[in-house]
């Protein structure tokens, strides 16, 4: 009733590790992980650019209304 199943083993690992050189492939990496961080970088610095007077604003707003 059961039947036996063939494994064949192809060795694509080696194939993989040898199409790819690593200092190249890390430092290609790295350069795009540190331009990703400085875009990342700026983003927060111009949204909080723009969010932090407006925040200082409605607080200040909100304080006088209770103030009274």
């Amino acid at each position: 009733m059961s039947q036996p199943v063939s494994v064949a083993i192809t060795p694509i690992a080696d194939e993989v590790a040898a199409e790819r050189s690593p200092v190249g492939d890390f430092d290609a990496r790295w350069a795009t992980w540190q331009e990703r961080g400085r875009l990342h970088d700026r983003v927060v610095r111009r949204r909080l650019t723009i969010a932090v007077p407006a925040i200082i604003i409605v607080a200040a707003i909100v304080y006088l209304l209770l103030i009274r």
